[in-house]
């Protein structure tokens, strides 16, 4: 019932409804501060195949609304849409490139070209989004066409060779993977598939979170929804310094992309029960950040998940469900700001209420 307006100088901010899961303290505060900060830094998000600004779907005939992560964007900076293929605006202080392996080789050009100077760079390549199988890394183009249908589409273009991009970072997401983790600290969601990976601080890895780097330090939980694991690139480019965010537990692995899901008679996926699940001896890394040097500067977070910023941890963010809180939303906004240079909200948005 309780909603604030905070104005100031003509400028002013909305704060529609105070749900029960925010913090209000945290909610004012950036509330008052993006009215009083003066212009507002810009963030831009590439406009990848996820499609996270909403449009017009012409085939339900329904207006598709941003998500979510765009909305929590906007409160704090102003938000730019990038086009994919076309040089990217230089003045932006910030670049989120969701699924950048949706692109064509043309137009991951200007992506690299961003990266290569050095400009900050929030990247989200997964290697199984659960939201839409079809956009993952090693899937080709129309897989979620319809396998019954007399004529499939044919690629108009192919997928983009990534090579490049992950010889730059000195890091890549393995597409031929996806991580599993034993660690599940919630009796009640025992039957999730071991894919759904519990990034926590009993999960007897001593470093889960990074608490060196202002983005993780701090953090209780994330979740990963299977994603995948980021291993040394065979051949880089030079010295970057790729600094783990967050790892999995010590009784961990991953799970061949093309074993997890199969499709039923209609074409609809699930989980595959005869999946194998692999050991490794090393806790899975499933965000870092990558650093370069004077020769070839790099500012770069990757994480390979895209489902960690799905619409569900958003709403449960909101509704404030006991037991289900979170850190999602918070280690994607902390990620952004960080690139930003901007801390100022890094500490508060990371507070819990202690009751």
């Amino acid at each position: 019932y309780l909603g604030v307006a905070v104005t100031c100088a003509g400028d002013e901010a909305l704060i529609p409804f105070m749900s029960r899961g925010l913090s209000f303290e945290y909610e004012l505060a950036r509330a008052i501060r993006s009215v009083t900060a003066g212009a507002q830094r810009r963030v831009g998000v590439l406009d990848t195949a996820v499609q996270m600004f909403g449009e017009f779907d012409f085939q339900t005939y329904t207006p598709r609304p941003d998500w979510s992560i765009i909305a929590e964007l906007r409160k704090q900076y102003e938000v730019v849409q990038a086009a994919p293929g076309e040089p990217i605006d230089e003045t932006l202080d910030a670049l989120i490139a969701p699924q950048p392996s949706t692109l064509t080789d043309e137009q991951l050009m200007p992506l690299l070209d961003w990266i290569r100077a050095g400009r900050a760079t929030l990247l989200l390549e997964d290697t199984l989004p659960l939201f839409d199988p079809g956009l993952a890394t090693a899937a080709p183009r129309n897989a979620n066409q319809n396998p019954f249908m007399q004529q499939q589409q044919p690629d108009e273009e192919p997928k983009p060779d990534l090579s490049e991009l992950w010889s730059l970072l000195g890091t890549e997401v393995a597409a031929g993977r996806v991580a599993w983790d034993g660690y599940n600290p919630r009796p009640q969601l025992v039957e999730l598939p071991r894919e759904f990976v519990f990034v926590g601080r009993g999960s007897g890895a001593l470093d889960a979170f990074n608490d060196a780097e202002p983005i993780t330090s701090g953090l209780q939980e994330v979740v990963v929804l299977a994603g995948g694991p980021l291993v040394a690139n065979a051949a880089p480019i030079g010295d970057a310094t790729m600094t783990p965010l967050l790892r999995g537990s010590p009784l961990s692995g991953y799970v061949a992309y093309n074993e997890v899901l199969q499709r039923d008679i209609f074409g609809s996926p699930r989980f595959n029960p005869i999946r194998r699940f692999q050991r490794t001896p090393e806790s899975p890394i499933l965000a870092a950040r990558i650093e370069g040097d004077k020769s070839q500067p790099l500012n770069v977070v990757l994480v390979g998940d895209l489902d960690v910023v799905s619409e569900m941890f958003f709403q449960m963010r909101e509704e404030g469900l006991e037991g289900f809180e979170f850190d999602n939303v918070t280690f994607v906004l902390n990620a952004v700001d960080a690139l930003v240079g901007d801390e100022s909200l890094v500490e508060l948005r990371k507070r819990r209420p202690a009751q």
